[in-house]
C-alpha cells in the first residue's frame, strides 16, 4: 500500500509538472522537452554500455542539445527553415569522433550515437513542430497527445488485468495483453469521441483517426523499449519516479509516436 500510495503522488507530481510546462509559455515547453531529451538519452547510452557497446556519450548529448535547440527555433519561425540543414552537419561530425577516442569500435560508436538522436532528438523535434502546426502555439493539441497515451496506458492496463489471457509478445513484455490493447483503444476512443469537441482544432473524426494513430505507435514505442531492458537485463531505464522508473520508462511510447503524429497532422491541418 504504501507503494502504491508513492506511485501515486509522483504520478500526480509528474503530470502537473507537465501540465505547467505545456501551458505556461513556449519556452517553458521548450524547457520541458530538453530534459526530457537530456536524460532519455542519457538512459539510453547508459543501457547500451550495459551491452559493452561505446556511443560517444558527451557529444552525443551536447550535440543533441545543440540540434533539438536548433530545430525547436526553426520551428517556431526565429529561424530560417533552412537552418534545418545543420542537422547534417553534426552527423558528417560523427566519423571524427574516433580519431580522439574509441578508435577500435569506429563503426559501433558512431552507429549507437547515430541510433541514439533518431530515437529521441528526432520525435523531440517533431514535438516542437506539433506546437506550431496551426501557425500559432497550440497548448491544447501538445496536452492531448500526452492525454491520449496516459488515457489509453490506464485503460488498457485495467483491461488487462480483468481480461486479459492473450499475450501480446510474452518474449518481450509478458504483462501486455491483446485484450488490454482492444480494450484501452476502444475506451480511449469513447472519451475522445465525447470530448473532442470541446477541442476544434481537429474535427471529431480527426480526433478518432489521431487517436488509433497514437495508441499503435505509442504501444510499438512501450515493446520497443522493453525489448532494449530486456536484452541489458534490468527492469527499469533509470530511476526517475519512484515506482515509475526512468524517463525513458515514462517517455518511451511518446518518443516512437511523435513522427507519426507530425505526419499524421500535415494531412489533416
Amino acid at each position: 500500500m504504501k507503494e502504491f500510495y508513492k506511485r501515486s503522488l509522483s504520478g500526480v507530481f509528474f503530470v502537473l509538472i507537465i501540465l505547467v510546462a505545456v501551458y505556461a509559455h513556449i519556452l517553458s515547453l521548450y524547457v520541458l522537452l530538453l530534459v526530457v531529451l537530456i536524460f532519455s538519452l542519457n538512459e539510453f547510452y547508459t543501457l547500451l554500455f550495459k551491452l559493452k557497446f561505446l556511443p560517444y556519450k558527451l557529444f552525443g548529448i551536447t550535440a543533441a542539445m545543440l540540434l533539438f535547440t536548433l530545430n525547436f527555433l526553426v520551428a517556431i519561425n526565429l529561424l530560417d527553415p533552412r537552418f534545418l540543414l545543420l542537422n547534417l552537419f553534426f552527423i558528417s561530425l560523427l566519423p571524427i569522433i574516433p580519431l580522439f577516442y574509441h578508435t577500435k569500435s569506429f563503426v559501433q560508436s558512431w552507429a549507437t550515437t547515430l541510433i541514439g538522436w533518431i530515437y529521441i532528438v528526432i520525435p523531440m523535434s517533431a514535438f516542437a513542430f506539433i506546437s506550431q502546426m496551426t501557425g500559432k502555439y497550440e497548448p491544447v493539441l501538445i496536452m492531448s497527445v500526452f492525454i491520449i497515451i496516459w488515457t489509453f496506458d490506464s485503460f488498457a492496463y485495467l483491461s488487462g488485468s480483468l481480461l486479459g489471457k492473450h499475450k501480446m509478445f510474452p518474449g518481450i513484455s509478458p504483462k501486455k495483453s491483446w485484450e488490454g490493447f482492444a480494450g484501452g483503444l476502444l475506451l480511449s476512443l469513447v472519451l475522445v469521441f465525447f470530448l473532442s469537441p470541446a477541442a476544434e482544432i481537429l474535427s471529431r473524426t480527426e480526433w478518432l483517426l489521431l487517436t488509433v494513430v497514437i495508441v499503435i505507435t505509442g504501444t510499438l514505442g512501450d515493446l520497443i523499449e522493453s525489448g532494449i531492458k530486456r536484452n541489458v537485463g534490468v527492469k527499469d531505464s533509470g530511476k526517475f519516479l519512484p515506482g515509475h522508473g526512468g524517463f525513458l520508462d515514462r517517455f518511451d511510447s511518446l518518443l516512437f509516436a511523435l513522427p507519426f503524429v507530425y505526419l499524421y497532422l500535415i494531412f489533416v491541418i
